[in-house]
């Protein structure tokens, strides 16, 4: 009874609403948790309503509209009240809508990484400019998210003394404590870098721009011609960075592949170059172990969500992108550690420091770590028609085992077989402040 009483209060509210945005709907059907679809004689529209609040929301509508007007392509924009308004308020939230653009299934919709990360790039650049006159909204890095991830981080170890405990290990639990040093090790890089972010820049960014928030595939529609960013409703304004570390993490089903996913970054930077404070950041945010944490959390607090089989081929997925993007955190890092005993030495200058190069180099033959440090070659974009392939499914038995990519690891470039955090752990050496604001 009350279920009904409240589809006909919501239903009473879409009519108000709707005739703000001057029709009346002929069509009313629930989508999603927030989200309707309405017809009103000619075409579908999905009315979203949110709790975000109406001057934030405002800001965030009069960016995209703009850069939307500007000819940037892959934005749905919103359709005006009578007052010009992109929104209507009404019973404690905020209702927009937007031309209705059919969801599709991750498997369906076969997006391809390198055209949306150059959307992406594209994006951030447009975005930068319009933020500007709202340094009052800007985001920085506080303590309170360093002590969030150190929670993250002891839950994590909560879940390996649970295991311990257990007189017969899942196929799950096996793999899972074969690589916990390594997410371990991960997030302590994480943390003590943000530490030290927060502590050298009061974590400031070296600049700002409008970010999505929320990037994950269930957020990209698209239609015959054009895919779409949506659900800007979570958008702030904060580094670049932190959005591409997202894109990253969530949008690699194909991409397992270091030189794959460094390719995605310098699709990004060819429309939006990161500095070398930003690619240390990048780095950070990149360590921290998200989707291991998130899968764990929903095996071991909430087990009846998913079958074990397929958490066992989820959780050797997040592993393997895991190694992937350690190798891509040591890329873009580029710091050696400090050597003992000796103090850093003053800096020359520009010119005497070039001179120095050449008198060093000349006549020197290349020699093998020299080659070592070749720059990566780039990859071949992925087609946009490739089909994205399922994982296959492990027997769930007691003789399930880690995949053998991951316990026999491929050695790198630098001939390493296993993933070596040490040079990496030389926080005093971040000398993030030492990099020009860019």
């Amino acid at each position: 009874m009350n279920q009904e009483k409240d589809s006909r209060d919501e239903r009473s509210v879409i009519k108000q609403v709707c005739k703000q945005f001057r029709f009346k709907p002929q069509h009313v059907q629930k989508g999603s948790r927030n989200v309707w679809q309405v017809f009103d004689g000619e075409r579908w529209f999905a009315l979203k309503s949110t709790s975000q609040s109406a001057d934030t929301l405002a800001l965030i509508h009069d960016i995209t509209d703009q850069i939307h007007d500007a000819g940037y392509p892959n934005l749905l924009s919103c359709k005006k009240t009578e007052q010009n308004e992109t929104f209507v308020e009404r019973e404690g939230k905020c209702w927009y809508l937007t031309p209705w653009v059919q969801p599709q299934e991750p498997q369906e919709f076969d997006y391809n990484p390198e055209v949306l990360v150059r959307s992406l790039g594209i994006f951030h650049k447009q975005a930068e400019p319009l933020v500007s006159e709202h340094v009052d909204r800007t985001k920085q890095v506080e303590q309170e998210q360093v002590e969030r991830w150190k929670g993250y981080q002891t839950k994590l170890s909560e879940y390996q003394e649970v295991v311990q405990n257990r007189e017969y290990k899942s196929p799950f639990d096996k793999v899972y404590v074969g690589q916990i040093d390594l997410v371990d090790r991960l997030f302590t890089f994480a943390i003590k870098g943000l530490e030290r972010f927060v502590e050298a820049e009061s974590g400031v960014p070296p600049r700002y721009t409008l970010c999505h928030g929320h990037l994950h595939p269930s957020n990209v529609v698209r239609d015959d011609e054009q895919f779409y960013w949506i659900d800007f409703d979570d958008a702030e304004i904060d580094t670049p960075v932190r959005d591409l570390a997202v894109f990253l993490r969530r949008f690699q089903h194909r991409n397992l592949d270091p030189e794959e996913i460094q390719h995605l970054i310098e699709v990004y930077e060819s429309e939006n170059p990161l500095s070398p404070k930003e690619k240390k950041l990048l780095a950070i945010y990149l360590s921290y172990p998200e989707n291991v944490l998130r899968l764990a959390h929903k095996y071991y607090d909430r087990p009846r969500i998913m079958g074990e089989s397929d958490a066992v081929v989820q959780l050797e997925n997040k592993i393997q992108q895991m190694h992937a993007l350690f190798d891509v955190v040591k890329r873009l890092w580029k710091t050696e550690p400090p050597k003992t005993g000796r103090t850093k030495p003053a800096k020359k200058s520009t010119k005497a420091a070039a001179k120095t190069t050449l008198k060093a180099t000349k006549g020197t033959k290349s020699t093998k770590a020299t080659k070592e440090t070749k720059p990566i070659k780039e990859t071949k974009p992925i087609k946009e028609t490739e089909p994205i392939k399922e994982p296959k499914l492990i027997k769930e038995t007691q003789e399930t085992r880690a995949p053998k990519e991951i316990k026999e690891m491929k050695p790198s470039s630098q001939g390493e077989s296993e993933p070596d955090l040490d040079h990496l752990d030389h926080l005093d050496h971040l000398d993030l402040e030492d990099n020009d604001r860019d």
